[in-house]
């Protein structure tokens, strides 16, 4: 049975070239994390190919970095939270894990935030949000942006996530509808 909020996915090309676009990116503060979009340019020709049998279409594409022994707080990347689906690709930490969990109180109010590239987003305290998942990404997975979810880096070296923001006709892919989608490539993960 897949899983409401994270799926692999079983294709066997490379999303992108990680070293060159990783050399490619200005100086940065390595302590700290980080946000980049608009980086289309950098994914495979493979995955574009792929994603074009089902009439989607790359809207962005995205790339998030986490320091080591660091973390991105609870939070769900849109106002207001809708389960829609991006394609993470991770590489970099060994030692890491993507929580997902639901919020407690579903008549609470939160605000809205942007980030540093200017998307939207709602960020959550602990006392918000229950845990009720955690996934250590090490292969392309379909992902619910909609739950609340955080990033745990415990290891050493930085965890880079690369971040495909997908539509089709021109609308963002809800995750259940993902689900049917890629059927014959999600991969059960239990």
């Amino acid at each position: 049975m897949p899983s409401p909020y994270f799926n692999f996915l079983t294709i066997d090309f490379q999303i992108c070239d990680v070293e060159f676009m990783c050399s490619q990116l200005d100086n940065f503060d390595r302590s700290k994390n980080k946000h980049w979009n608009h980086l289309k340019n950098f994914i495979s020709k493979d995955i574009e190919i792929f994603l074009h049998k089902f009439d989607i279409e790359v809207l962005d594409v995205e790339l998030f970095y986490t320091p080591p022994h660091g973390f991105l707080p609870w939070h769900t990347d849109m106002n207001p939270p809708e389960d829609f689906v991006k394609i993470n690709y991770v590489w970099g930490s060994l030692h890491h894990l993507m929580c997902y969990g639901e919020i407690i109180s579903k008549d609470q109010i939160f605000n809205t935030s942007k980030t540093e590239v200017g998307s939207q987003y709602i960020g959550l305290q602990e006392k918000d949000v229950y845990n009720v998942t955690a996934v250590k990404i090490n292969k392309p997975t379909i992902i619910n942006a909609g739950r609340p979810h955080k990033i745990l880096n415990f290891d050493s070296t930085s965890r880079w996530c690369l971040s495909l923001i997908i539509t089709k006709n021109h609308r963002r892919i809800l995750f259940e509808d993902a689900l049917d989608i890629f059927n014959e490539y999600v991969e059960d993960y239990r």
